[in-house]
């Protein structure tokens, strides 16, 4: 493995990075875990698989906790020195959060996270190795690999150490820029957090897996891209949780609306809306990936779709066009998206070009859509595709 416990994996990273990436001058940092504690022996499991499968020397961990537990410190003590908050002395978890990230070494990234997670081999190396890929990322996301049960002996001899083994190793095409990543493992570049400020404590939520700590972390996502940091999904980082979602208890139910509503009011849009992948269509592309194909989409959105095509196809190079000018604010970020009326605006894009055109629930708000295709007519290929979808129909034309 890549993380034995005499090797600083810092070193390693940089080592590997400065073969070719010369130009790029970064310092890969000492992480701190922030746990979010919510029963006693699945935080002995995350920490103990943190202990087992990271590098000594390189992190510290600190536990934050809602369980009404006496003597907690001193059940915790086994693990020898932690930072322990009582989280109910907080208003909210993003108060809590927010006092361990200050609590936390100054110079240090952070992995926010829950004890329903826990570390695999390489997980960590991996981590860094998708937050220090690029000189602008600020957050790089675990893919969790979900099992209702297991044990850290699992982790260290068992199949989910043969899972790190295959899956947590450095990869061609490992990036999926993303605008929801996972939050039950995720790590932010320090400076990234410090540039666009901690969570939000209006979002007021009552634990981890509340529906509004999740809507926070798409905040917090969505200010880092507005701040010009990368926010992507590494899948050569694959963690184990035996949770898979969030609660959507009665209080978040209830504030639902108000939630979307503070993110309309931060960023210009609803977020979930706009950051629908048409996996449905995604189907229909079928490509040799010895072949360069191009792909543009009309009403993209955020661009989901688009940079979940340029994951599973690296030789696609893909265009968007988004009416809503927030929007395609935020999707230009990661991908070649233009804001305008596709039944006005200028068509500058080369002819006979697209292999694959996109209409996600579009066509039919269109004034008038047959005149928009033969606009589009002129840049597409003879053997190309046109993929649309209306409200429950799905066709490839």
């Amino acid at each position: 493995m890549l993380c034995p416990e005499e090797t600083q994996d810092y070193e390693v990273v940089a080592s590997i990075f400065s073969n070719y990436k010369s130009d790029v001058e970064f310092s890969v940092k000492n992480v701190t875990f922030i746990i979010y504690s919510s029963k006693l022996d699945n935080t002995r499991r995350c920490i103990k698989s943190i202990q087992a499968t990271c590098a000594k020397n390189c992190y510290e961990i600190i536990v934050i906790t809602n369980i009404l537990e006496p003597n907690y410190d001193s059940l915790l003590s086994e693990f020898g020195e932690l930072r322990i908050i009582d989280g109910g002395k907080f208003k909210n978890i993003e108060e809590a959060y927010n006092f361990a990230i200050k609590l936390s070494s100054s110079d240090n990234d952070l992995i926010i996270t829950n004890d329903y997670a826990a570390m695999l081999f390489n997980s960590l190396f991996m981590l860094r190795y998708g937050l220090y890929s690029d000189a602008n990322t600020g957050i790089s996301s675990a893919i969790p690999f979900v099992r209702k049960s297991f044990s850290i002996n699992d982790i260290i001899f068992g199949d989910l150490n043969k899972l790190a083994f295959n899956q947590n190793i450095p990869k061609e095409n490992f990036i999926q820029y993303h605008f929801i990543i996972p939050e039950l493992c995720f790590m932010i570049r320090r400076e990234c957090i410090e540039a666009v400020g901690y969570l939000d404590t209006s979002f007021n939520s009552c634990d981890y897996f509340s529906y509004s700590f999740s809507m926070n972390c798409i905040n917090l996502n969505l200010n880092c891209i507005k701040a010009g940091y990368k926010v992507w999904n590494n899948h050569a980082c694959c963690i184990v949780s035996s949770r898979e979602s969030i609660n959507m208890n009665d209080n978040d139910v209830d504030n639902k609306r108000e939630l979307h509503q503070k993110l309309i009011q931060r960023h210009g849009f609803t977020v979930d809306y706009y950051s629908q992948s048409r996996d449905d269509l995604i189907e229909f592309v079928n490509n040799d990936f010895s072949c360069q194909m191009n792909v543009l989409e009309v009403g993209c959105g955020l661009g989901t779709t688009l940079n979940t095509i340029k994951y599973k196809f690296p030789n696609a190079n893909v265009y968007g066009i988004e009416l809503v000018r927030d929007v395609a604010k935020y999707a230009s970020v990661f991908t070649d998206v233009r804001c305008g009326d596709i039944e006005s605006m200028e068509l500058d894009y080369p002819q006979d070009y697209f292999d694959y055109i996109i209409f996600g629930d579009v066509l039919e708000h269109l004034r008038n859509p047959i005149a928009v295709l033969e606009r589009l007519k002129p840049h597409f290929k003879k053997d190309g595709y046109v993929l649309t979808r209306q409200y429950v129909m799905t066709s490839i034309l």
